[in-house]
């Protein structure tokens, strides 16, 4: 099928990946030059209106500099979590527009309450969708998950790449949330008890309660590359 979500979802996972890629490499470089310059050494910045700091010795840029691959690293892996769940939301209201043209039933959906305010000036179908698309936004995740996947892979197919994405939208939550700690609501959403994320040499590392979670290129592409998968699956639907 020939879903321009589903399409865009790929094409932007790929593309993020890239970016990052770039963006890690011009940190590498950065980083080297820096090294060569003397610690004593101070760079200036402006962060606003004709407003400029105090001059940064590099020796504290060179110290930051440790933390900068992570940071980077959580920085792409936010903009791919924030890519799926938008597809999540378009491809919802792609189904409500299926629906209301006769062209598909959201039979998925089941029974629903909405809102309609008698004020408003939009005809009831419009009030209807919105009212539909905002139960939506504030659905928990994986209601939200399992309704889209329930139409576009009503077999199941790639759960263990699912899982993945889950997994992953439970770690952009604790980076936000917990500081990149796992808690219990964490292995508690997910049904495990510890979780596997692949290490810089790309071997599976175990973390579980309580641990701070480190990510690194080969699980970013990991993510990425299930996101893709679940995707191309997702275009073989027919309905």
């Amino acid at each position: 099928m020939h879903a321009p979500p589903i399409d865009n979802l790929i094409a932007q996972s790929t593309s993020i990946f890239k970016q990052f890629l770039l963006a890690h490499n011009a940190l590498e470089i950065g980083g080297d030059t820096i090294a060569g310059f003397s610690d004593n050494a101070c760079i200036e910045a402006t962060v606003g209106l004709n407003v400029e700091i105090e001059p940064i010795p590099l020796y504290e840029v060179k110290h930051y500099r440790a933390q900068m691959p992570q940071f980077l690293l959580e920085i792409f892996h936010g903009k791919l979590v924030q890519t799926w769940q938008e597809c999540l939301a378009t491809l919802f209201c792609v189904l409500l527009d299926k629906h209301f043209s006769d062209e598909r039933r959201f039979e998925e959906l089941k029974r629903c309450q909405i809102y309609i305010d008698f004020r408003e000036s939009s005809d009831l179908i419009t009030q209807v969708k919105n009212s539909l698309i905002k139960n939506f936004d504030f659905d928990a995740y994986k209601d939200k998950v399992k309704l889209i996947n329930s139409v576009f892979n009503p077999a199941g197919n790639r759960s263990e790449h699912l899982f993945n994405i889950d997994k992953h939208v439970q770690i952009r939550n604790s980076f936000q949330h917990k500081n990149g700690k796992i808690d219990e609501f964490f292995l508690e959403d997910l049904g495990v008890r510890r979780i596997a994320l692949l290490n810089n040499s790309a071997q599976e590392r175990k973390y579980g309660l309580n641990d701070k979670i480190e990510l690194s290129i080969p699980e970013l592409d990991y993510f990425r590359r299930s996101i893709a998968l679940i995707g191309q699956t997702w275009r073989k639907w027919n309905g």
